[in-house]
C-alpha cells in the first residue's frame, strides 16, 4: 500500500474513533458482534483477449464488530478469509490448475440505515480497507501482498431478543492489485482506437451470521 493510500486511510479512522467519542455521551453504548459465513464471488484476476488466470467462487468467514452512533448511523470492523483455486486458461504454454490464492480482508465500514420494523433494521454500507493477497503455487516462491481496497453493499439485521440477532449482508469489493488485471480497447469515429488497463480486481460476498449485543437490555 502507498504511503498516500495509508495516510488517508489513518485519517479516516482517527475521525471515526474521535466521531465515535463525540457520540458516547448521546446514546447508551451497545456492541454488536456478529459471526459470518457464506459465499465469497471471484473475479478473474487478469484477462486479457481469450487469455485469463481464473479464481474460483469459494466460501469465506469472518467476524465484525460494531457500535450505532446514532439511530441512522454505525461503525464496523471486520475481518473474513476466503481460499480460492487458481487456474490458467487460454494460454499457448500451459493450460490448467496452477495452485491457490487467499484473501484476508479487514474493512471499516460506516453502516447507513433504520430500523423499518421494530425488530428489523435495514442498511446501507460503505468502507475502505486491506486486502491482502497470499498467493499459493508448487515449486514458486510467492510473496504476500497488501493492498488498498473499498466495498460497497446492502444488509438486513432481525432481532429474535434485545441481545440476538440474524443478518443477511451483500458486498461488491474492488483492491487495487497494482498489476494490470485486464485491458480494454476503445474506439471512436474522431481519434480512432486505443488500449487502455485496469488494475483493479472485483469481487463479492454474500454472508449470513449470528449477531450478539453487548450491553443490551
Amino acid at each position: 500500500m502507498s504511503r498516500r493510500r495509508t495516510l488517508v486511510l489513518g485519517i479516516l479512522i482517527l475521525a471515526a474513533v474521535a466521531t465515535a467519542s463525540a457520540a458516547q455521551a448521546q446514546m447508551p453504548r451497545e456492541w454488536e458482534l456478529t459471526a459470518f459465513g457464506g459465499g465469497f464471488l471471484a473475479g478473474d484476476i487478469y484477462s486479457s483477449g481469450n487469455a485469463t488466470i481464473q479464481v474460483d467462487d469459494t466460501w469465506t468467514y469472518g467476524a465484525r464488530i460494531g457500535t450505532n452512533l446514532s439511530p441512522t448511523f454505525g461503525l464496523e470492523a471486520s475481518y473474513a478469509r476466503a481460499s480460492s483455486d487458481l487456474s490458467i486458461r487460454g494460454f499457448a504454454d500451459y493450460d490448467g490448475a496452477v495452485g491457490t490464492v487467499t484473501f484476508d480482508q479487514v474493512d471499516l465500514n460506516g453502516n447507513f440505515g433504520s430500523g423499518f420494523y421494530r425488530q428489523a433494521y435495514g442498511y446501507f454500507t460503505l468502507g475502505i480497507g486491506m486486502t491482502i493477497l497470499t498467493p499459493h503455487a508448487a515449486d514458486v516462491n510467492t510473496d504476500t501482498n497488501t493492498r488498498f481496497s473499498t466495498n460497497i453493499g446492502l444488509g438486513l439485521k432481525y432481532f429474535m431478543s434485545p441481545k440476538l440477532g440474524l443478518r443477511l449482508d451483500g458486498r461488491y469489493r474492488l483492491t487495487d492489485t497494482n498489476i494490470s488485471t485486464d485491458d480494454y480497447v476503445y474506439c471512436d469515429p474522431y481519434y480512432g482506437c486505443y488500449s487502455y488497463y485496469s488494475t483493479w480486481y472485483d469481487s463479492g460476498e454474500i454472508t449470513a451470521g449470528l449477531v450478539y449485543k453487548l450491553g443490551a437490555k
